[in-house]
């Protein structure tokens, strides 16, 4: 018999044989980490391929082990990590069944996590959407998640539509669509449902109305596989108009965070793929409406190695519709507040506050979204007059 620590680690004999062969085997060794226990059906000597204190056991009975995995899964939104084995029977707590297939994730009370009799594979890739009366694109959004060819999870975090898009959700068979639908505090409260419930090694973020690239998604996964000193990965933005015509790719500048945190969020939120281990650095701040990603990132990418791929990662729908577009400016303001929250000193917000008026002099002139050329290149221009200035980046 087994019983499971939740918040601790597992690697499951499928992690195994998809890392036999490979000569990086970075992988195994952030799943495992010292002292976790590696379970599998077979007893042969793996001690090469796990850091020094890795435990390896074999279990025979596959049905009491799945059945207690189920139990817990359904109750740890976190994900499984580790298991080991009990050496007495089971407590009368522990389930002899799992709930029945097919209930939602989701926080209003008497509702439960979602919970099956098998649990679902582990995803490499974990991918959050956000959703409220999205019924027009949510299905191409869906399409290119589906689509994706890497073990992925798919987390729709619907806030309570009333517009079919529930009706379209009901009607898939996406083997890797999880979705619920509830009233919400509104996007970012969606998102860090999401985040919450993501299992996957790597996270990304993509709204209803938006469509991922699937080469670009697969490249940035293979890139953090191959890259294991990177925390997050980003490439190209395709922006489209409302029918999904691309308009133009727009290309960010590599990443550099002084940049980023000076001059604002040029790097697009939904072509950002990223580590699960960066949550520890927290969720989203549900004070922000607009800027709450911006944020976000900030936080999670401080003191850490981002790089850019050269390749389009997701497709963004500019519409009337659209959040951006409908008050850009909210953006702008929240922006400022995140940026004098690290201000070390008045000088800092003082110059903080002087670059966000001269930005929204030119915003006048030319709006900030979609990203143009000329915001793009006044940008870039800016922060390199500052870089000679203070010879640093």
């Amino acid at each position: 018999m087994y019983s499971v620590l939740a918040r601790s680690r597992i690697v499951l004999n499928r992690h195994i044989e998809a890392a036999e062969g490979h000569a990086n085997n970075m992988r195994l060794h952030e799943a495992t980490g010292v002292g976790a226990l590696l379970l599998t059906e077979r007893a042969a000597n793996l001690d090469e391929l796990f850091e020094l204190g890795s435990e390896v056991a074999v279990y025979e009975d596959e049905d009491d082990l799945l059945e207690t995995l189920a139990h817990y899964h359904a109750r740890e939104t976190s994900g499984l990590r580790s298991l080991r084995p009990a050496r007495h029977a089971r407590s009368a707590t522990t389930p002899t069944r799992a709930d029945p297939p097919g209930s939602a994730p989701c926080s209003s009370p008497g509702c439960d996590a979602a919970s099956y009799t098998r649990p679902p594979p582990m995803p490499r890739l974990s991918v959050i959407t956000p959703a409220l009366d999205q019924v027009r694109y949510i299905k191409e959004t869906l399409d290119s998640v589906a689509a994706l060819p890497v073990e992925h999870e798919h987390i729709i975090v619907d806030g309570g539509s009333t517009d079919g898009t529930v009706e379209l959700l009901r009607q898939r068979s996406d083997p890797s669509l999880t979705w619920s639908s509830e009233p919400d505090q509104g996007q970012t409260d969606a998102v860090n449902k999401g985040l919450r419930r993501a299992r996957g090694e790597y996270v990304g973020w993509i709204n209803a109305d938006d469509a991922y690239a699937v080469e670009g998604v697969l490249r940035a996964v293979e890139y953090l596989d191959a890259t294991p000193q990177a925390a997050a990965v980003y490439g190209f933005m395709e922006i489209t108009d409302e029918n999904g015509a691309v308009v133009r790719t727009y290309r960010p500048a590599p990443f550099n965070w002084t940049r980023y945190l000076w001059l604002g969020d040029y790097v697009p939120t939904t072509a950002i793929i990223f580590r699960r281990t960066l949550l520890d650095r927290g969720f989203l701040d549900e004070h922000f409406h607009d800027a709450a990603d911006y944020d976000f990132y900030l936080r999670l990418f401080h003191r850490r190695r981002v790089d850019r791929i050269e390749t389009s990662i997701v497709r963004f729908r500019y519409h009337a519709g659209s959040k951006t577009a409908r008050d850009p400016a909210l953006g702008q303001r929240e922006a400022l507040q995140v940026r004098l929250r690290w201000a070390r000193r008045r000088r800092d917000a003082a110059l903080m506050k002087a670059i966000d008026g001269a930005k929204q002099r030119l915003f006048e002139v030319v709006p900030p979204w979609p990203p143009g050329r000329v915001v793009t290149r006044v940008a870039d221009t800016a922060y390199a007059l500052r870089e000679r200035r203070t010879g640093r980046r």
